[in-house]
This record gives C-alpha cells, structure tokens and sequence, in this order.
C-alpha cells in the first residue's frame, strides 16, 4: 500500500495546514519525508510540501 499525502492550497490558511501538520508528524515519531510514499500540493501546500520534503515540520513553521 502506497502513502500519499496531498496539501490543498489557500494562501495565509496554509499555516493551519502547517500547525495541524505539526501534531501528526509528533504522532508518526519520525519526518513526513521517511512515512509518505508521494507528497503533492497546490499553492500553498506546494511551497510547504516541498520544505516538509526535506526536513521535519517544525522548521517549516519557524521558517
């Protein structure tokens, strides 16, 4: 099976994205990078995906 993680855009709402992203990735106990087989977004969910890629959430919140 497949894990494909897919963020929807809309604009200063992608910090909610972001915060709620936060909890999950505390709760896998490990970066979204090594859980999803695919990360895909739009938007917004394109410029957090490509950072969530490559390091773990909090610092795309500090960032």
């Amino acid at each position: 099976m497949k894990r494909i993680l897919c963020i929807d855009g809309g604009g200063i709402k992608g910090t909610q994205s972001a915060a709620f992203l936060t909890g999950l990735e505390e709760d896998l106990d490990q970066p979204f990078g090594r859980y999803f087989d695919l990360i895909a977004g739009t938007s917004t969910g394109g410029i957090l995906v490509i950072d969530l890629a490559q390091s773990p959430v909090d610092n795309c919140l500090a960032s």
